[in-house]
């Protein structure tokens, strides 16, 4: 987030030094937008820019803050909003990552020593909108019929996911001498959390899949799972989640962060759980033999794939783009 804009500069500059210019700059959330317009003014002053806000940094959990900002954290937030200063339309993937964004910048403007502008909350506000994140689902199978009792996690192996909190939950489920199998097939960063590793060598051969999956074997993996559950204390969209519930398996989600925006009203009461207890519940009667709920993971994967498949919206990012790119001519 500090260099990258003095990296892409360049790129941009030799790539455009003679003929014409794109029609639009589409920039994410981890490049410092200002910047990269500053350096290049001389060349990209008339080409609109849209920024897309995956994440933010803001209200990332940031291991071992307890709750408060980290100098880092602080200083990355500054990050994002001059890029939305900077954007003409500011894209979110999620409408409660785009409120939880401006709830945390209003309390975080109340402490920085010196104003920042009294209007910078409303006009960005004004500039943006929520666009979700495509979803590749052809390759996802999606069988109908009943599913062996195999639960997948599929997120990263990293303390914003809770991973800890999933593993408490199968070994509470495996001392009800409950029949499933377990796949942990996210990808880990940095040094393992102990309290994921350790409770997974108790889980012992109930655990089929461990690690990074090749996007065939990932697909059919899912094209396996009865259940997909995630124990996440950072959600802003979901993809991996998504990603499962497209390809048949029934969702089990806390009842917070995107999740409820994600399912949609018809399907919350039937996919989103209150506490462990709740969860739990909900998990052992899941994974009841026969499948009692192969009819509702079927509709939740028809609607998902109806509202997040690329094909569906793809032309909402092109009334963005085209509606900008207008404006410069």
């Amino acid at each position: 987030m500090q260099g990258a804009a003095l990296t892409l500069a360049a790129q941009l500059e030799s790539e455009y030094a003679d003929g014409p210019l794109p029609d639009l700059l589409v920039a994410t959330d981890m490049l410092d937008l200002s910047a990269l317009l500053a350096i290049t003014r001389a060349r990209f002053t008339e080409v609109p820019a849209v920024l897309y806000m995956h994440e933010n940094q803001l209200t990332y959990p940031v291991a071992g803050a307890a709750g408060g900002m980290t100098s880092s954290a602080r200083s990355t937030g500054i990050i994002n909003l001059n890029s939305m200063a900077a954007a003409d339309r500011v894209v979110f993937n999620s409408e409660f990552h785009r409120q939880s964004w401006f709830d945390a910048l209003d309390e975080f403007l109340t402490r920085v020593p010196e104003p920042l502008g009294t209007d910078i909350v409303a006009t960005t506000i004004a500039r943006s909108q929520v666009v979700p994140v495509g979803i590749e689902v052809a390759d996802l199978p999606l069988d109908p019929g009943p599913r062996r009792p195999l639960v997948v996690w599929n997120q990263r192996w990293e303390h914003d996911k809770n991973p800890g909190e999933l593993v408490r939950l199968l070994i509470a489920l495996a001392e009800l001498s409950v029949d499933f199998e377990v796949a942990l097939c996210g990808e880990q960063f940095g040094a393992p959390l102990p309290e994921f590793t350790e409770g997974i060598s108790v889980l012992g051969d109930r655990v089929v899949h461990q690690g990074f999956l090749s996007r065939l074997e990932y697909a059919q993996l899912l094209g396996r799972a009865r259940v997909v559950v995630s124990t996440a204390h950072h959600e802003f969209f979901g993809i991996s989640v998504v990603e499962a519930v497209c390809a048949g398996a029934h969702p089990l989600l806390p009842n917070r962060l995107s999740y409820p925006e994600i399912l949609g009203t018809e399907h919350r009461s039937r996919c989103l759980y209150d506490d462990f207890d709740d969860a739990l519940a909900r998990l052992r009667m899941l994974l009841a033999s026969p499948d009692p709920t192969r009819e509702v993971a079927l509709a939740v994967a028809a609607d998902l794939r109806g509202r997040f498949r690329w094909e569906t919206v793809i032309s909402d990012y092109d009334d963005v783009f085209a509606e900008l790119a207008m404006c410069r001519d």
